[in-house]
């Protein structure tokens, strides 16, 4: 089986192939063994349609190789396999892209839903294709748990804060815009927002850590992060420091306004974690299912801000303990691994 991705040690990638290969799939992971290889394997696997291209930017020369590559394979009987982990790309406007995945859904075998969303819907959109519902599983190996102080002295945040956890990449200004003036306009004493991620998003460049202060051209948004309430991290996090931001946290919020599905989400739920989210895609579905907060998208900040408000009226440590339980009676990796080799195998055989 060729598994096309130019990001192997993307958590999602790395943790399900390795549950495959532990099964006895017979897994090749690259983008060279798709576009010059495809001939030799009996099923390819997508997950991310652009990210088989370089930069993840397709060129209209790539496109209609990918649209002969697929109808070749088809009449070779080379089978699709089709991870939905979005309904469109996140943010792009490049219509290239939507191209790509419109090609890889029409030809796909099966199509595999990451939650309920939308699913009989899809079905009837895409009636040449199995439509599966696997969820996202665990990715990450926690290899030591530690406390909350423990946590908050690693990172240089005071022990009586109430902290805000924004783990996932920011994609837009308005995401920023979104958190910032959510917190700032949030009337809650000793509140403390963890945004490791933004400096990154807005190309800034610091030298320490934790950043004090973080300086932007943009005067208001300089002043918005200024760090004495705020912690934002410049570098990629390394897998050693990840469990401290969630450690250190009272709550995660998933900044999104327009969102099918999120790798932070059970992140959040592994680490024991009460999570404000928003209400649309499989993860205000997840959210509302188990009892977690969801803001409306309709109505923001007001919403998001409720909701924050709200959070602190709960108990986070019985939250977050329910939240573990899901994650562990759902998201199994071994299990969620064995469920796409029978896709496989019916496939194939």
């Amino acid at each position: 089986m060729a598994y096309p991705s130019q990001n192997e040690a993307n958590p999602f990638v790395k943790s399900l192939t390795e549950g495959l290969v532990s099964v006895g799939c017979p897994i090749e992971i690259g983008l060279d063994q798709f576009w010059n290889h495809y001939e030799d394997y009996d099923l390819i696997h997508f997950n991310w349609p652009n990210s088989i291209f370089k930069d993840w930017q397709p060129t209209e020369r790539g496109v209609e190789l990918l649209k002969k590559i697929l109808a070749d394979a088809k009449s070779k009987n080379i089978k699709i396999v089709y991870t939905r982990h979005n309904e469109k790309p996140h943010y792009e406007n490049n219509p290239l892209i939507s191209l790509c995945y419109e090609l890889i859904e029409n030809h796909a075998n099966a199509i595999v839903h990451l939650g309920d969303f939308k699913f009989e819907e899809l079905k009837l959109q895409y009636p040449h294709a199995e439509h599966y519902v696997i969820p996202h599983h665990l990715s990450f190996k926690i290899q030591k748990e530690i406390s909350k102080q423990e946590a908050r002295k690693k990172l240089g945040i005071p022990d009586n804060k109430l902290v805000i956890l924004c783990f996932g990449a920011f994609r837009n200004r308005d995401e920023a815009k979104l958190v910032l003036d959510s917190f700032e306009a949030l009337e809650i004493k000793d509140k403390f927002l963890l945004v490791p991620h933004l400096a990154k998003w807005f190309g800034l460049k610091t030298s320490a850590f934790p950043l004090s202060p973080a300086w932007f051209k943009n005067k208001k948004l300089k002043s918005a992060l200024h760090a004495e309430n705020k912690l934002v991290y410049d570098k990629t996090i390394p897998d050693s420091l990840l469990p401290s931001f969630f450690y250190a946290s009272d709550l995660v919020l998933i900044q999104r306004t327009n969102i099918l599905n999120s790798g932070n989400l059970p992140l959040a739920f592994h680490f024991r974690k009460m999570v404000i989210g928003p209400n649309t895609g499989n993860v205000g579905e997840i959210l509302k299912k188990s009892d977690n907060l969801t803001f409306d998208i309709k109505d923001i900040p007001n919403s998001l801000i409720e909701k924050i408000k709200e959070s602190s009226g709960l108990d986070p440590k019985a939250i977050g303990q329910s939240n573990y339980d899901y994650a562990i009676r759902h998201w199994n990796p071994d299990i969620i691994a064995l469920e796409y080799q029978k896709i496989y195998v019916s496939l194939i055989s």
